[in-house]
């Protein structure tokens, strides 16, 4: 088959691929957006989470959460946008400043406002402000007045209410970039250190786009195993922002939905490298209760839970077979056992029963590292390959311990920019 020519293929289109994509088209580039996944609009609901999640289970038995589709994880994100690795990135000379501010203006980030909170979050905040924590707003990519308050923001927003990398994919090919759905990109071909192409699989049938230039988007889960196809080392230093659950019942409350993650601690961040935010995941809660046999004693309208998020240790590996080695190190099971002592007193200063109180396995949901800067991509994200690029979670220099996709989208629009000039 042949292929047109192009300046920029990149790989992926979540909030890395999507956002450079969008700043190379409307600098008048030719570019091709490969996407491993299909293209579908949202349509919400929790029947749609297995339709969007790809689950990958590690080696050391981590679940680890992602999506493989047009738009990538930022469809089923809680629309959370917090700035990770400001200062570290900085201290490596790349200083974010203008394109934090210029992606937080268009995609309209903002403390989640009060009308988009229940019961359940005021009756959190407070008991956490008696003890001596303060839970803040989250900053969310949503329009307050378009979200209805469902609280499945993860399974695809069905109202358009939360920012998606669909944003500006749409943006991208408007301005005239063109996009491969349903296509996998397995290798990049180079030659004398220079890019040459990608081979790509579309329904099992391989064939070769020539380029100068890529971009790997696909994610700290997939981006290495396409360098390690291509001949370049990476994949090592894996972390997946390791998290969990710890839930608590008030008898006779009635909790109300809200939106996953409405609040957060980020105090425990800087020197006990976790953070804490209410959340509810109805499902684990459902099955708890009917595991312990609880149905006469409480309700999931009775509870009330609150998410521990980590900076784990970076001692994961992603293999060239698409398999993953996660484990819980010593050190992040040190992590827990605090952050999970801070939890259940905040959940029994809240009303809940001490006899109650449970917690979920631990599970990961940022794949990052695995192709970090200053060890297989410099400061300007190029691997040793010239033309070779990756940008997304895989270049981060730490576990970010926070939401990922406004820095990944601040690192691609860098990154477009100077490759656009």
């Amino acid at each position: 088959m042949t292929h047109k020519h192009y300046e920029f293929v990149v790989v992926g289109s979540g909030a890395g691929g999507a956002t450079i994509a969008y700043e190379l088209a409307k600098r008048e580039k030719s570019v091709l957006i490969i996407e491993k996944g299909r293209y579908e609009q949202p349509i919400g609901g929790a029947a749609n989470s297995v339709r969007y999640i790809n689950t990958v289970q590690s080696i050391g038995g981590i679940r680890i959460m992602r999506a493989i589709m047009a738009g990538g994880t930022t469809v089923i994100s809680a629309g959370c946008s917090l700035r990770c690795l400001e200062n570290e990135l900085a201290s490596l000379g790349i200083n974010l400043e203008n394109e934090f501010r210029e992606a937080e203006y268009e995609i309209g980030v903002a403390p989640l406002p009060p009308s988009l909170m229940s019961n359940r979050s005021s009756v959190l905040q407070k008991a956490a402000l008696k003890i001596g924590h303060n839970l803040e707003p989250m900053p969310k990519c949503i329009i307050a007045e378009e979200c209805d308050k469902c609280g499945v923001c993860m399974t695809g927003c069905h109202r358009g209410a939360k920012w998606t990398a669909l944003n500006y994919l749409d943006k991208a090919i408007k301005y005239g970039a063109d996009a491969m759905y349903s296509t996998a990109v397995t290798e990049v071909l180079h030659e004398k250190g220079s890019v040459t192409g990608v081979v790509v699989n579309d329904n099992n049938c391989k064939s070769t786009i020539r380029t100068k230039n890529v971009i790997l988007s696909a994610g700290a889960l997939e981006s290495p195993v396409i360098l390690q196809n291509s001949k370049i080392r990476a994949g090592r230093k894996l972390s997946v922002d390791l998290l969990k659950h710890v839930y608590g019942f008030v008898h006779n409350a009635n909790f109300s939905n809200e939106l996953p993650m409405p609040l957060v601690d980020m105090s425990f961040l800087s020197d006990k490298d976790f953070i804490l935010s209410p959340n509810v995941n109805y499902s684990a809660v459902k099955k708890h209760i009917a595991k312990e046999e609880l149905n006469s004693l409480v309700s999931p309208d009775n509870v009330l839970g609150l998410m521990i998020k980590i900076k784990d240790e970076s001692t994961g590996a992603v293999h060239p077979d698409d398999s993953v080695s996660k484990e819980v190190s010593e050190r992040d099971f040190r992590i827990f056992d605090f952050a999970t002592g801070v939890a259940k007193d905040i959940l029994i200063a809240a009303g809940a029963d001490s006899a109650l109180l449970f917690d979920t396995p631990i599970n990961g949901a940022h794949p990052a590292c695995s192709a970090a800067i200053n060890d297989v991509v410099d400061i300007n994200l190029q691997t040793e390959i010239e033309g070779l690029y990756v940008c997304d979670a895989s270049v981060f220099p730490t576990a970010p311990g926070l939401p990922t996709i406004l820095t990944i989208v601040a690192l691609a629009k860098r990154l477009g920019k100077m490759l656009g000039e």
